[in-house]
């Protein structure tokens, strides 16, 4: 099964053409299963896939090692166990910043980035912090990925030291512009 990255969109005249050579209508895209949002196309089934596999292979480690070690170990087995499930996984991936169009020195190092598109957070600390959520939501809209899982390794079962985020921009909705004299 192949898995498909985001793909940028360029509108014309209200219709997006996708890269791949389909041309739909957003509302189209939808009914088939994609999600649209501003420069974002995504398999909405075959992301949910792909997240359900990452967290499979997160517990496959959680399981073999157990709580209480470094991030960094996690990290690198959770990239072994990534790459034998025969996905595409880059470790601390450095994603180039912009500020007001000028590029920065600094830039963005993601744990995990799975298939081109999920980033994958990983923590080892007692519980998770609401800052964490806000930092993985940073990333995303950062490095323009659309899902992202934040994931505690420190914790008894790791589905409860596990958290999915989607980009911020994935699901909302579009609203045409009025004038305010209109409203």
């Amino acid at each position: 099964m192949q898995f498909l990255e985001y793909v940028p969109l360029v509108a014309t005249a209200g219709i997006a053409r996708i890269a791949f050579g389909l041309t739909k209508k957003p509302s189209e895209l939808k009914r088939r299963g994609w999600c649209y949002a501003q420069g974002m196309i995504t398999a909405t089934a075959e992301l949910e896939c792909l997240t359900e596999k990452i967290i499979g292979c997160a517990i496959a480690v959680h399981r073999e090692m157990g709580p209480g070690l470094l991030e960094s170990v996690y990290r690198e087995c959770l990239s072994i166990e990534l790459s034998a499930a025969n996905l595409r996984v880059e470790s601390e991936r450095r994603v180039q910043l912009q500020y007001r169009g000028q590029p920065i020195v600094s830039t963005l190092k993601v744990d995990l980035l799975v298939e081109g598109c999920v980033v994958v957070e990983l923590k080892s600390v007692e519980q998770l912090h609401p800052i964490f959520l806000a930092q993985v939501i940073t990333y995303l809209k950062l490095a323009q990925c659309p899902a992202g899982l934040l994931i505690n390794f420190n914790a008894t079962t790791l589905r409860a030291g596990l958290r999915r985020l989607d980009h911020p921009n994935l699901y909302k909705k579009k609203t045409p512009f009025l004038p305010p004299d209109v409203l």
